[in-house]
């Protein structure tokens, strides 16, 4: 039996509405943190969290806790990896004396 997952939906806070964070490409307060659930194949459901930002469309990774999934957003976590320079090569000039 795989595994099942519910549709991912916004995370109602306490207030009754949708929990925005700082998106920190778009520059502004516009991203939700979504939630979906799980039943793996003991039968056990769990809830799983990411943060998405409509505006941009830039799409956090899948985390248990709220806390982790933020903190993931906020280091961005789910950028590439940037390609390491390649390494200068050192160079030598030998200066030439009066004397020759």
């Amino acid at each position: 039996m795989e595994p099942r997952y519910s549709e991912w939906k916004a995370l109602i806070d306490a207030y009754n509405r949708k929990k925005m964070i700082y998106c920190p490409y778009c520059d502004k307060p516009n991203a939700y943190m979504m939630q979906r659930y799980v039943t793996n194949r003991d039968g056990e459901t769990e809830r799983q969290y990411r943060v998405e930002c409509p505006v941009c469309n830039s799409v956090g990774k899948v985390y248990m806790h709220t806390s982790t999934a933020e903190l993931s957003w906020n280091a961005r976590e789910q950028d590439k990896p940037l390609d390491p320079e390649p390494q200068k090569k050192m160079t030598y000039h030998f200066v030439k004396d009066a004397d020759g």
